[in-house]
């Protein structure tokens, strides 16, 4: 309901818009290291928030049988069988072209638990605030537009659903292509590259994203980028 008051009071009010932008214009004359750290404060506490309540979910047993697939394919994975998935009795690459998970499984090592690969999961959905932040203060120079970005992606219905998923590969496909995108944004291009390749490790569906990226590329920048 605020995101639509506010619409409709910039649409009808000269003054409220005259603020706003200047509103918009002030935090960038602050110093970039307090916007930054500010944003990655902000998305730390959503993350501790996330993570605290998957944990929740897991003590309570709230969690369904994709979440013990999962963790049991990463385990048969990092123990030689490669994927395979013993509660379905095959290959989980004959379900699903997608091993996100398993290439966390190195953490079983450590810590012989669930618990870390879904602590990694929720620190992935966390960042893509951050991650949009970054996108909108590059497009813009505004920090403050890119705190109304972070506001509008952790207000997301998409978010609170993937906030409550179950462990799952699919789950991180959002935050991977997000971070894929700041790194171009920013001509980071080895990086660009790691985070696209993760996010082709999430769902066979990944090359249809991709492409919308390249629409994006194209409108964003004006010819096609390699």
């Amino acid at each position: 309901w605020g995101c639509w008051i506010l619409a409709a009071a910039l649409a009808m009010s000269p003054a409220v818009r005259k603020r706003f932008f200047d509103h918009l214009a002030g935090p960038a004359r602050a110093p970039s290291r307090w916007r930054h750290w500010a944003a990655f404060a902000v998305c730390l506490e959503m993350t501790t928030v996330l993570c605290f309540l998957k944990y929740c979910q897991y003590r309570r047993f709230q969690l369904n049988l994709d979440a013990a697939v999962m963790v049991q394919r990463a385990f048969n994975t990092l123990h030689g069988h490669w994927f395979h998935s013993s509660v379905y009795g095959m290959n989980y690459l004959a379900i699903h072209f997608a091993f996100a998970i398993d290439l966390f499984a190195p953490l079983l090592l450590l810590w012989r638990s669930a618990l870390p690969l879904f602590l990694v999961q929720c620190v992935a959905i966390g960042s893509m605030g951050l991650a949009v932040y970054f996108l909108i203060y590059r497009a813009c120079g505004s920090s403050f537009a890119g705190f109304l970005g972070m506001l509008l992606v952790y207000s997301c219905p998409a978010y609170s659903h993937l906030s409550h998923a179950c462990l799952n590969d699919g789950a991180l496909l959002a935050p991977f292509l997000l971070w894929g995108l700041v790194f171009m944004e920013y001509g980071r291009w080895g990086l660009c590259v790691l985070f696209m390749l993760l996010a082709a490790t999430t769902r066979e569906a990944f090359p249809v994203s991709l492409a919308g990226l390249g629409v994006f590329a194209v409108f964003r920048h004006g010819q096609p980028r390699a």
